[in-house]
């Protein structure tokens, strides 16, 4: 027998047998041509249907995806602006509030110079333009307090007078002299409230108001401190004693329940100005006269001054010194005073220079403030913490 023949396909009505195999050696690209296949109309119609549904299909993908695109673009521009514009607003009330905070203090400057007559309120007002902003007519209000020539002489002590201390309403002042007297002044009138407050038997160093104005305390070369009725004058209870030797000031605690003193006996006390009575032991460590004391703003530090050069950080607490002296003056520290925000602490001693301490980490802050021409013997601090104030024996007083 021969080779079987392959027996020839016959094509089939209305069908052309090599239209399927043509579009078969297109499809996915496949290099072998496929296999002839029968087909109709109807299945040329469904393929370019399909055709068409996955175009169309692929343009709703597309445009799916650039809408979620500019929807994207959009939330990032929208949210861009909102950050924007919340800034501006800020800034917008920021500069409202600046403006404001300008308008009132030239309002209260002007206030301060239309009364010269009280000189307290004058001061207050001076005082709160400066705090609220420091526009230059508060600053001029300040100066002019500052070189305005006395509006009064206090007259009444018969020897030097050693401290003066406000009441904390300002109305009235009070003053200690080397006559072994306390006198109480009416800021207003300038004229004494009622008689000497007499009882130490030595010169009165130091003077200092309880802060509700209540009772003054007052410390003396009589080694002793006395607490006074600051509205009647009379002494309340005994005097304080324990120290050793002259007591050279006094300051109260911020909450008025404490009262420190320091003195040549080289120790710092403390006191309840309620009873009277000491709080714990004697805050010893300085090596000569401890000649200021004073509370920080929160009443969780007491600084001293001393004539041994340095100046000391306590816990009022435990009665414990907070780190180590900070040292940096060459001579004796008469005086020294915490910012009215904490953050700084002031001294100024007998080598001419005040300076400036950090007393959360107890270094020093820039350098040493020079230009007096004699020993500083008191600073003090602007309301607002932003200016100091000092004072020496050459007889100026130095912002």
């Amino acid at each position: 027998m021969g080779p079987a023949r392959s027996r020839p396909l016959l094509p089939l009505p209305g069908i052309s047998p090599g239209g399927c195999a043509e579009r078969g050696r297109t499809l996915e690209g496949r290099s072998r041509p496929l296999p002839a296949l029968a087909t109709s109309d109807a299945v040329d119609a469904f393929l370019t249907a399909s055709a068409h549904a996955a175009a169309r299909s692929r343009r709703r993908w597309q445009a799916a995806v650039g809408l979620l695109a500019g929807l994207l673009v959009i939330a990032i521009i929208t949210a861009v602006a909102a950050v924007r514009f919340g800034h501006d607003a800020d800034q917008q009330r920021a500069e409202v509030l600046s403006r404001s905070a300008q308008a009132w203090s030239r309002q209260a400057a002007a206030y301060s110079q239309d009364v010269p007559e009280d000189p307290a309120t004058s001061a207050r007002l001076a005082a709160a333009a400066y705090a609220l902003f420091p526009t230059s007519e508060a600053s001029a209000s300040i100066t002019s307090l500052l070189t305005r020539s006395p509006r009064a002489v206090l007259t009444g002590h018969t020897d030097r007078v050693f401290s003066v201390a406000f009441s904390p309403d300002g109305t009235r002042l009070a003053s200690s002299s080397a006559d072994k007297t306390v006198r109480i002044w009416d800021t207003r009138t300038a004229t004494p409230i009622g008689k000497p407050l007499t009882g130490h038997e030595g010169s009165v160093s130091s003077v200092a108001f309880s802060p509700d104005g209540t009772r003054l305390a007052s410390s003396s070369a009589d080694k002793t401190v006395r607490i006074w009725d600051a509205r009647t004058g009379a002494p309340i209870g005994a005097p304080l004693t324990g120290h050793t030797d002259s007591v050279w000031s006094v300051a109260f605690s911020p909450d008025g329940t404490r009262l420190a003193s320091s003195s040549d006996d080289e120790t710092v006390r403390l006191w309840d100005p309620d009873t009277g009575t000491p709080i714990g032991t004697p805050l010893t460590g300085h090596t000569d006269s401890v000649s200021s004391v004073g509370f920080s703003p929160d009443g969780t530090r007491l600084a001293s001054g001393s004539l041994d050069e340095t100046v000391r950080l306590w816990d009022p607490d435990t009665g414990t010194p907070i780190g180590t002296p900070l040292t940096g003056h060459t001579d004796s520290v008469w005086s020294v005073a915490f910012s009215p925000d904490g953050t700084r602490l002031a001294s100024g001693s007998d080598d001419e220079t005040v300076r400036l301490w950090d007393p959360d980490i107890g270094t020093p802050i820039g350098t040493p403030l020079t230009g007096h021409e004699g020993s500083v013997l008191s600073v003090a601090f602007s309301p607002n913490s932003t200016r100091l104030a000092s004072s020496d024996l050459d007889e100026t007083v130095r912002l």
